[in-house]
């Protein structure tokens, strides 16, 4: 069984993982039941003071004062002292606990889409097309969340409405018609030369998706699937990113490992679970047919909060450059539980 004790290295009692700890004395973790080590592992407040020295990682015979070293010990489990028995891999099948819940990318091939890594300008000066009736603004394209673009668009909408001012009072938006894919308004009535027309509104600043889980929750995703119609061109590898916190630089994060790139539709294809695939025909609303490419995971992908882990999911080579192509979203599928 491995060693692991926690010391307070502080002239004051310290708590952590609901044990306090006095000052100069030493605590040794449960490494034989997975759930309590699991939470000395993960807790952040013990993470900091490990990194700050004012908690140490003991291994049983002596302080492990490198903070890469304390951290790695700290994680480190007991399967090289398990037998060939022991380490065999043991398999449940059971219904997934908690919430279950569907995570939907924007639609890679149009950036009025790209609502995840948008930025608010706020009573932005539109500039006058010259007739009184256009006026555009320096971003090309405005996000909307208001006409079927994005699944479950409601759960993002707040804060993201386009709203028009002139001379600094608000007018309806029956008013105006908004050009998302370009970045400006047009008036039905010509405005007064000397009007000074504004707009607050959501502007497209990267390709980048992120999947998150609410605070003191764990995301468990256990199956997703690309859909996509027929003449979708993937102009730009995609990247899949696992974010995490940086417990020398709290609460900012840091990337965890290497990215998995998907270069081209052959990755893609050879990624996924081709004998389960659908073909849709052409459905109301769209000119193409639709693929509908499963991947089904052997173990689930755990994003847990407390980590600040995070699924990023973007365009390499071009960030503001859309896939060539009608339709292009990736679903993910998870189930939501406490920590």
């Amino acid at each position: 069984m491995l060693i692991k004790k926690i010391k307070n290295n502080t002239d004051t009692p310290k708590t952590w993982v609901g044990q306090t700890i006095d000052p100069g004395e030493y605590y040794q973790i449960d490494t034989t039941n997975s759930v309590i080590q699991d939470k000395w592992e993960h807790n952040s407040e013990l993470l900091i003071a490990i990194a700050n020295a004012e908690a140490i990682v003991n291994d049983g015979d002596k302080d492990l004062t490198d903070v890469d070293e304390a951290l790695e010990w700290l994680k480190a489990n007991n399967e090289f002292q398990k037998t060939e028995v022991e380490r065999a891999i043991k398999v449940s099948i059971y219904p997934p606990e908690g919430f279950g819940g569907t995570f939907v990318t924007h639609d890679w091939t149009d950036k009025t889409t790209w609502w995840g890594n948008s930025a608010r300008v706020t009573d932005q000066v539109l500039a006058n097309g010259g007739d009184n009736k256009r006026y555009g603004s320096p971003h090309g394209t405005w996000i909307d969340l208001f006409h079927g673009k994005v699944s479950y668009e409601n759960r993002y909408q707040t804060g993201t409405e386009v709203i028009v001012k002139v001379d600094d009072v608000e007018v309806d938006s029956s008013t105006y018609v908004v050009d998302y894919d370009d970045g400006y308004i047009t008036f039905n009535i010509a405005q007064d030369p000397s009007a000074v027309v504004t707009a607050s509104y959501n502007y497209e600043n990267g390709s980048t998706c992120t999947f998150v889980p609410e605070a003191g929750k764990v995301n468990r995703v256990v199956y997703t699937e690309l859909q996509f119609t027929k003449d979708v061109e993937f102009t730009s590898p995609i990247a899949f990113q696992l974010w995490v916190y940086n417990p020398y630089d709290l609460p900012n994060k840091v990337p965890y490992g290497l990215p998995v790139i998907y270069n081209s539709m052959k990755d893609i294809i050879n990624s996924s679970n081709m004998p389960t695939c659908s073909y849709l025909p052409v459905l109301k609303g769209f000119t193409r047919e639709m693929i509908i490419l499963p991947f089904n995971y052997f173990t689930t992908l755990d994003l847990k909060s407390s980590l600040g882990m995070e699924l990023r999911l973007y365009l390499v080579q071009d960030t503001h450059t859309a896939v060539d192509g009608e339709f292009a979203t990736l679903s993910i599928y998870y189930s939501e539980v406490d920590e």
